[in-house]
């Protein structure tokens, strides 16, 4: 149920069911329903607790993160705004670390997977019956969640648990196989990947890239660890700086030649207007490097809106970046616990990707949401990816047993 609302588009579509139009700025319903769902997990979370030992690390620097960003509130240009997207941020990190306390890696998955299928099924629904923004004017699929970008990341996370499930079913040796899991696992890959197709999103299909990639490098490196071929040690003091490496080169050579790339995924160099919004939320970062205009403020600021060529912007609310939310909230300091932030937690999954079958999801599942959160404001509060990326970033810190290899 939890992750299900945060997908948003059930709360979105129970509170604006009868209207011809998506969401506007009515959001006191929304907000207090996303805010109710998560609080059974906040009252778990502090009964159960989370080791000091997981604080030192990952957990607690993206803490640390959340806590500037509510900070900004007291320098942002818009603090009403501010306080509010703080504070949800904060809730929803709490969510991801209650998720990853609360369940094994298998169970995650199984709630991943559950939480995803009754959105796409009302989706599906609302489009095979014609109903008001289910499909957009371009005939892409929208279903529930009233944008197509809004729809493909809830199916291709389905799809792609989906299949890490089906991925431990068959990498138990020497057991019978369950035909039924297995047809019913298809079933929903298949399903999801109609649905992402449908959308025409290739925000999710990028992401989905990353998430193989990630994947099949781990993949690799656990082999070779089994067999002796490379060492442990290596693996963390090597293997894993050249990984970061590798993705730094990728990440700059997709900036650099950009329009390559999106002439790859039939998209034009503007993108959109992307382009030109991440140019003048750079130049916004420019103007307020070390504190930021307060989180999620700079777009609905005059002065930030009235700079140079303010008027291709006015229509806009967001940078569709996260990476430019995070410069345009929180300045240098924001990035910098970020960025330290993903690195030391891919370092402390690398146990859990050697010892446990799937253990690579974390990781493959942490850069597809960096991936598509390039194109989109996703990590915000009262998001379910917001929720997926704290919890892979938290690793394995449940006291519940892992699938082991």
């Amino acid at each position: 149920m939890l992750l299900f609302a945060l997908t948003q588009g059930p709360v979105l579509s129970m509170w604006f069911a009868s209207s011809l139009e998506a969401p506007g700025g009515e959001v006191s319903a929304q907000l207090l329903t996303f805010i109710a769902v998560q609080i059974p997990a906040l009252i778990l979370l502090g009964y159960r607790r989370v080791p000091r030992s997981s604080l030192i690390g990952p957990v607690g620097l993206l803490g640390l993160f959340c806590g500037w960003m509510w900070l900004s509130t007291f320098w942002a240009t818009f603090g009403q705004h501010t306080i509010v997207e703080a504070t949800t941020l904060c809730v929803t990190f709490l969510t991801g670390v209650y998720l990853a306390r609360s369940f094994s890696l298998l169970e995650q998955l199984i709630l991943v997977v559950v939480a995803m299928q009754p959105g796409l099924l009302w989706s599906r629904y609302a489009i095979a019956n014609g109903w008001s923004n289910s499909v957009d004017q371009s005939g892409d699929w929208a279903g529930i969640y009233f944008n197509r970008n809004s729809l493909a990341p809830v199916a291709m996370v389905s799809f792609l648990a989906a299949s890490t499930l089906l991925w431990i079913v068959v990498m138990r040796r020497g057991k019978k196989l369950p035909i039924t899991l297995i047809a019913i696992l298809i079933d929903i890959a298949l399903f999801s990947a109609v649905i992402v197709f449908h959308t025409r999103s290739n925000t999710s299909v990028g992401g989905a890239l990353a998430f193989l990639g990630v994947w099949v490098f781990w993949t690799i490196t656990k082999s070779m660890t089994r067999r002796s071929i490379i060492k442990v040690d290596f693996v963390r003091n090597r293997l894993y700086p050249l990984f970061v490496g590798l993705i730094l080169f990728l990440t700059w050579c997709a900036i650099r030649f950009q329009s390559i790339v999106l002439g790859v995924f039939g998209e034009n160099y503007n993108f959109n207007g992307r382009l030109w919004m991440w140019r003048f939320s750079w130049t916004g970062f420019l103007d307020r490097p070390w504190l930021g205009w307060g989180w999620m403020s700079a777009w609905r600021t005059e002065s930030f809106l009235t700079r140079d060529k303010w008027w291709a912007f006015a229509a806009s609310d967001w940078s569709h970046s996260s990476y430019m939310d995070i410069l345009l909230g929180g300045g240098v300091l924001a990035a910098a616990l970020f960025i330290g932030t993903i690195v030391w937690s891919g370092y402390r999954n690398l146990d859990l990707v050697r010892t446990t079958t799937a253990g690579q999801w974390n990781l493959a599942i942490m850069f597809f949401i960096l991936s598509i959160a390039t194109q989109e404001s996703f990590i915000i509060g009262n998001h379910f990816l917001w929720v997926l990326l704290v919890a892979a970033v938290s690793g394995s810190i449940t006291n519940a047993k892992q699938v082991q290899s």
